[in-house]
């Protein structure tokens, strides 16, 4: 695999994963934003349902107004349903949405009917929390009923729906996820032009470059563009090659002297021989002319008688 696409590959992965997890945190924190907002408005909503049980329940006693008073406040708005109980942690009166199925067959009162409110009528302090059930999750909150002199005889579990919670993180997270495949598109191409401008077409120059000058193309250049690592080993680069470029010329040079001092050898070596040759010849032949001339200076000396005469002519003929 080429440099390039390792180093594409690498930062769209990367650019994946970050913006993944900004997604999901993005959706964690429109969940924590809703409960927070649930949160806020149960507060208000059962501090008011306190303060009426107070009278209704903890001075009169009075369960019949306790469950009408509940049974008007539960299956109206997002409210779930509530459910009243003695300090017993005995339930005695729950709204009409958690066990009238007919008339709420939205509701899921097992949420709400399996919530503790022991731990409230143990401490005297208020809990809360949420529960997930499959169409939406539910907010509750338990606050204890206190009596005139403060003294804790009940406790009631008051629940809230998140009705269009679901669909408004389906939704959330449907846009997130949108934006975050547009966005990776996008900077998926950016960083593509950029790894191709600063580090794929630069390399492809120099491998290019290297090649040529393997051809014996010396006065190949690199193009230098911008000021980074890759401009900076373009500038090295032209530099090596014009130093090959110098170091091929003075070899091709002294080539030349070596050849040009080869052929003066060599015709030394022809003269040495031709002279070797001369020398060989005059001794050759200057050894019968000696005899030759000796034997003319011998005749000529004197008169010889015909015998010698033709026995000198028989050697210098011979």
């Amino acid at each position: 695999m080429k440099l390039g696409t390792k180093l594409i590959l690498s930062l769209v992965a990367t650019l994946i994963v970050i913006m993944s997890v900004h997604g999901y945190w993005s959706i964690e924190q429109d969940r924590e934003n809703s409960l927070r907002e649930m949160r806020v408005g149960m507060i208000g909503l059962s501090h008011s349902i306190q303060a009426a049980l107070r009278y209704i329940y903890s001075e009169e006693r009075d369960i019949g107004a306790t469950q009408r008073f509940i049974d008007s406040i539960g299956g109206s708005g997002n409210i779930h349903g509530v459910v009243v109980y003695d300090a017993s942690a005995k339930p005695i009166a729950t709204s009409a949405s958690l066990t009238d199925t007919a008339d709420y067959p939205g509701f899921d009162p097992r949420a709400m009917l399996e919530i503790d409110p022991k731990p409230v009528l143990a401490s005297g302090k208020a809990m809360e929390g949420y529960i997930e059930t499959p169409a939406h999750p539910v907010y509750y909150r338990i606050e204890p009923i206190l009596d005139s002199n403060n003294s804790l005889v009940g406790a009631f579990v008051l629940g809230r729906r998140g009705v269009g919670y679901n669909l408004a993180l389906k939704t959330r997270r449907n846009r997130i996820i949108l934006t975050t495949s547009i966005l990776i598109g996008l900077l998926s191409l950016v960083i593509l032009f950029l790894v191709h401008r600063s580090l794929t077409r630069p390399m492809k120059q120099l491998i290019k470059g290297i090649g040529e000058i393997g051809e014996g193309n010396w006065e190949k250049r690199l193009e230098v563009e911008g000021r980074n690592e890759i401009s900076s080993l373009a500038v090295e680069f032209n530099q090596m090659c014009q130093r090959l470029q110098e170091l091929y010329g003075k070899l091709v040079q002294e080539q030349r002297e070596r050849l040009n001092l080869e052929r003066s050898l060599r015709q030394s070596d022809k003269l040495a021989s031709v002279g070797q040759l001369a020398a060989g010849l005059a001794h050759e032949v200057g050894t019968p002319l000696n005899i030759i001339g000796g034997r003319a200076e011998f005749l000529l000396r004197r008169p010889r008688t015909q015998k010698e005469v033709n026995d000198n002519l028989q050697i210098i003929r011979s």
